[in-house]
């Protein structure tokens, strides 16, 4: 994609979109002093304004004004003083002596000593030392009158564009260099799309508070103790405000800060950390009080809690631990649900620990051995199909909240009041849905509408239907209905945690969170279980153990190349030999192209000449049917890193993936096969009486790989014995 250029000016375009978001739909949501602020944008000349907002993206408050050149806006110094006239900057001043210090490094530290004439301190001290030396209140007025301050600028309104940024993009961290970003082709937003230029709040005491809240949670993240310690305390001082808000979501997300702000307090102050925590209702911090109760023996509170939890449930993931909790303590149940569910689960699986990195996959191939359909979905299925079915009624309908192009999360879903808001809707749409080819009709409609369209649910991809159809054609169009339909009452408690499979086999359609040795069953994933069971769907939970499977497919690769570098060198021959139960099954070779020439050193070695690849395919014409034969089994090869990275680097090249579990003869020769003075292909043949003719040819050394993988694997099966 060709580089674009942005005008001069740029940032003015996008600073006057926010102005006219602002102007158009939120002014309502400006106090009388920000209102008045905002209006006096209205009376700068341009370049003042241009400098303005330079000063604004710097993020920072005090600016040494012989920094300020910018090439694009003329005569800066008056520009400065248009800013001062119009209240935007100030002299340094009492308010602003902490932030100035801190900006300053240790040479300009020393300067401003000079030039009071102190010298109460080492110049070799550190930056901090010369720093604490000059926040000594005795020096203030010395500093904020000297002519070494003189020299810079306090922007005092940094929080005012800061809110105007919030009320467009809805959080602390849109910045307005997105508009940027989009212009260069950077990022996807919903240009020229169906979005709707109106307020994100109906009320500027909520939008207000949201703005406080985004800033104390941005704070809450820093170690900075004086600073935790500040917004704790302003974050309690708005605890009153929360009778005026009437937004679950915004109340929850505060509950959660005080939660965070209470262990990030516990080894600063005490006491104002045990204050967080006893004032947040979050469902984390009503667990940790529960707990407490318990273990302080005031088992009557933490009785009352816990059927309160129960009488009004909010959360499921509360509910969960409550009913557990309850039955655990109270009714002497041993286990957790949690452990229940692992225990009740079918039999183990045996898979070979080469998919140790890709569990689901290995089973998924367990499962294709045995005739079944299987695909790893995980939460993919379900955001699919949810964006998919509602697409419109989330993206294009005036109630769900897309306020901009830049919103790729709808207000309704953030705020957990889809079905809430839109409950006709949502009720037409599925009412609509009678069969499953109604359904199959509006996917492909929709997906065809919509492809690309950037959203927040899922990435676009070409094979999504694809995806879909295995649960279209083999699951009642009814639960596929109730479970979207609880979707929309409760996205946040049900937008992730599904099963890992869903599998087709004589039995129907089902699906399968699969756990390996230590995984555990976390609590979102029974929610999301428990969920498609109430919409009629069999869920299971497999277990699996590393253990060798004879049955398990291996698929013995050797290359021959043109040098040692994936990324610089080529493929000149491929062999494929798939290996299963102690037999090769099948064959297969091919001399490649390199499209370059061959090193002599490497003719000597190989074998392999110019003259002989020639008239060989090249790689990328041989690309498929190498996809193809690598699709299943495991990655074999004698230094395996090798010939799998030279494979990743070709696919690469041709702007495909590749990615397959993977194993090594030479660390499991080295493993079960231990005592040979050297574990390189052609010795281990030797001394192993494997039969190796045309050394380092590749179907020649694939297939002397595979035997020797057998010897492997009769250890390997011996010693799980």
């Amino acid at each position: 994609m060709p580089q674009v250029i942005l005008p001069e000016k740029y940032y003015l375009t996008h600073f006057n979109e926010l102005r006219h978001f602002i102007r158009s739909t939120s002014l309502s949501l400006l106090n009388e002093a920000q209102l008045a602020r905002f209006h006096s944008l209205e009376v700068l000349s341009e370049d003042a304004l241009c400098l303005l907002i330079r000063l604004f993206s710097r993020k920072h408050q005090v600016f040494e004004q012989t920094t300020l050149i910018y090439k694009e806006i003329d005569d800066v110094p008056t520009r400065i003083l248009e800013l001062f006239e119009s209240g935007w900057v100030c002299s340094l001043s009492s308010e602003y002596l902490n932030e100035f210090l801190l900006s300053l490094n240790k040479t300009q530290l020393q300067a401003l000593s000079c030039d009071l004439n102190l010298t109460g301190i080492s110049k070799s001290a550190k930056k901090a030392q010369w720093q604490a030396y000059l926040t000594d209140t005795q020096y203030s007025e010395l500093i904020i009158n000297s002519e070494f301050a003189k020299q810079f600028i306090i922007l005092g309104s940094q929080t005012d564009f800061d809110y105007w940024q919030f009320l467009f993009f809805g959080s602390g961290s849109g910045q307005i260099n997105q508009f940027s970003l989009r212009d260069m082709g950077i990022l996807s937003t919903r240009q020229n799309k169906s979005t709707f230029q109106q307020a994100r709040f109906d009320d500027i005491a909520i939008a207000q508070f949201a703005f406080n809240l985004s800033q104390w949670t941005a704070i809450s993240k820093t170690m900075v103790e004086e600073a935790l310690v500040s917004t704790a305390r302003s974050a309690l001082d708005a605890l009153s405000e929360l009778k005026h808000i009437d937004e679950p979501a915004l109340i929850e997300r505060y509950h959660h800060l005080l939660l965070r702000m209470s262990t990030k307090l516990e080894k600063i102050d005490e006491v104002l950390a045990e204050h967080c925590f006893m004032q947040s209702e979050h469902p984390k911090a009503i667990e940790k009080k529960i707990r407490r109760h318990f273990q302080n023996g005031d088992i009557a509170t933490c009785k009352s809690l816990l059927e309160g939890v129960l009488a009004e449930p909010e959360n499921e993931e509360l509910i969960l631990f409550a009913e557990d909790f309850w039955q655990r303590k109270f009714e002497h149940k041993r286990t957790s649900i949690l452990t229940d569910v692992l225990r009740n689960s079918v039999s183990t699986l045996a898979i070979d620990e080469a998919f140790k990195n890709q569990v689901e996959q290995g089973v998924c191939e367990y499962y294709h051995r045995l005739g079944f359909s299987a695909l790893h979905v995980e939460n993919t299925l379900w955001r699919v199909l949810f964006g998919l079915v509602f697409w419109r009624e989330l993206y294009e309908h005036e109630k769900s909240g897309v306020f901009n192009e830049f919103q790729r999360t709808p207000k309704v879903l953030k705020q957990n009041q889809f079905y809430r808001v839109l409950a006709n809707e949502v009720d037409t749409r599925l009412a609509s849905i009678q069969t499953s080819n109604d359904l199959k009709k509006l996917l492909i409609d929709h997906s065809t509408r919509y492809f690309g369209e950037p959203n927040s649910l899922f990435h676009w991809h070409s094979e999504l239907l694809e995806l879909l159809i295995l649960l279209l054609e083999n699951a009642p169009i009814e639960s596929i209905k109730a479970h979207l339909l609880a979707m929309t009452k409760d996205f946040k408690g049900l937008k992730d945690g599904y099963p890992d499979l869903v599998i087709v086999d004589g039995a129907g359609l089902r699906f399968e969170e699969i756990k390996a040795p230590g995984d555990v069953l976390r609590r979102n994933q029974l929610v999301s279980i428990r969920a498609l069971i109430q919409a009629g769907f069999k869920v299971g939970v497999q277990t699996v153990q590393w253990q060798l499977d004879p049955k398990q497919l291996y698929v013995v690769v050797d290359l021959e190349t043109t040098g040692g570098k994936a990324q610089n060198d080529r493929i000149t021959e491929i062999a494929i030999v798939k290996y299963r139960n102690g037999e090769i099954v099948d064959s297969w070779s091919s001399l490649v192209n390199p499209e370059r020439r061959i090193p002599q050193f490497i003719i000597g070695l190989t074998g392999i000449s110019n003259e002989m690849v020639q008239g060989a395919p090249t790689f990328g014409e041989i690309m498929d049917v190498v996809a193809e034969k690598l699709q299943e089994g495991i990655f074999v090869a004698h230094n395996v890193n090798f010939d799998y990275g030279f494979l990743k680097q070709s696919f690469l090249r041709h702007g495909r993936t590749f990615q397959r579990p993977k194993l090594c003869t030479v660390q499991l020769a080295r493993k079960f096969l231990p005592g040979h003075t050297s574990y390189s292909l052609g010795k281990l043949c030797t001394a192993l009486d494997i039969e190796l003719r045309d050394h380092h040819r590749a179907l020649a050394d694939a297939t002397a790989t595979a035997h020797l993988l057998g010897l492997v694997n009769e250890q390997r099966l011996a010693k799980n014995m």
